[in-house]
């Protein structure tokens, strides 16, 4: 999915349903941006990754490099849409446990 992409979902379920509550967690080399949507019945959320910081780490190899710079490079990202209560809460407690 490419980033504009992830953009013009998310204004379009803002418009549907509301502006989503946004949580953005930072790693070491990148950010991941969680979106969530809650309704009576559900709860809709985008789970996405964001910006990739820059490379300053001495300590990273060459291989890790090649592949942060890559993915700075690429106008893709990687998206998870859950739309069910019960696997939505699953899934965020095993992200967090990471």
């Amino acid at each position: 999915m490419k980033k504009t992409e992830v953009a013009t979902f998310v204004i379009a379920m803002d418009k549907q349903y509301g502006k989503a509550d946004l949580k953005v967690t930072s790693h070491q080399y990148y950010d991941t941006e969680i979106r969530k949507w809650i309704l009576k019945d559900r709860i809709i959320a985008l789970i996405s990754s964001g910006n990739f910081h820059t490379i300053d780490d001495n300590n990273l190899s060459e291989t890790q490099k090649e592949y942060i710079l890559k993915k700075l490079e690429s106008p893709n990202t990687e998206a998870v849409f859950i739309s069910q209560k019960k696997i939505m809460k699953m899934f965020l407690n095993k992200c967090q446990q990471k």
